[in-house]
């Protein structure tokens, strides 16, 4: 990298990649806060920053698209079989729990930024390292990037930059307020035990109503569905909750949320 620092854009891009994100998710800001005064903001990104940089990990065969194919339906033993309208959904090929849409077909969504929507053809297609990827390491993803325009893998020190800049906190969405303080509780949670206190008011102990899965697999059924994915050497032992879709919720001020908890894909 020559002394430089790669930029969030990258960084973000390549994070997004290896936790398997959606495709929505590419152009998303994400923020996080220090204190009352100072925050922290990645992005958002520029579709089209984001599409020079997948084309030439895609073009080095390190990216597949994929999209869960089934899983179980919580409170039943009915399996559910998502629909998919998209016309990639007849060449795409089943492995176990996900479909791995064709290349032409991934190709396709990848350099069209308007289907990275929670609608249309890209609606539940998400990012992964394809096999070619296995074992590669950032600083390798990093060097396939070589001969882009440097605002696009340095970050950048002019003023005004927005790469992860500490800056003056702005009024902060209650919506991302409230999501930044389930998945901070969940993760004190997995490190920590039960009991938890609730995350919104602090006024009472969460109540964990356990749904398990049949089976390793869960899946989400609202965008505020927090995931826990445990690793295959995990599942069994070291493993913090068990599978399924639970519901937490608080007996003082009734604030709930769900955990998904399922096994990560191979």
């Amino acid at each position: 990298m020559n002394g430089r620092a790669p930029s969030e854009l990258v960084y973000r891009t390549w994070l997004l990649i290896a936790e398997q994100g959606y495709l929505w998710e590419l152009t998303q800001l994400v923020a996080g806060y220090y204190d009352v005064q100072r925050g922290i903001a990645h992005g958002p990104w520029q579709a089209a920053d984001c599409q020079q940089i997948l084309a030439r990990w895609f073009d080095c065969g390190l990216i597949d698209c994929i999209a869960l194919s089934w899983a179980t339906r919580v409170r039943s033993d009915e399996v559910v079989h998502f629909e998919y309208d998209a016309n990639w959904r007849t060449r795409a090929t089943e492995e176990g729990n996900h479909l791995i849409l064709a290349r032409d077909d991934a190709g396709a969504l990848l350099s069209d930024p308007s289907a990275w929507d929670t609608d249309g053809d890209g609606a539940g297609v998400m990012l992964c390292q394809s096999d070619r990827a296995d074992g590669l390491s950032f600083d390798a993803w990093f060097d396939k990037l070589a001969g882009l325009p440097d605002h696009l893998m340095y970050k950048q020190t002019l003023s005004g930059a927005s790469d992860g800049t500490v800056r003056q906190k702005l009024p902060e969405p209650e919506e991302l307020r409230n999501a930044g303080s389930w998945t901070q509780a969940v993760e004190h949670a997995a490190t920590d035990g039960l009991p938890l206190l609730c995350p919104v008011n602090r006024d009472a102990d969460l109540v964990f109503d356990w749904e398990p899965a049949d089976g390793e697999t869960a899946v989400g059924e609202s965008i505020e569905d927090i995931f826990c994915f445990v690793e295959r050497g995990d599942v069994g032992r070291g493993q913090p909750f068990p599978f399924g879709r639970h519901r937490l919720w608080c007996p003082g001020c009734g604030a709930e949320r769900h955990l998904v908890v399922t096994r990560k894909p191979d």
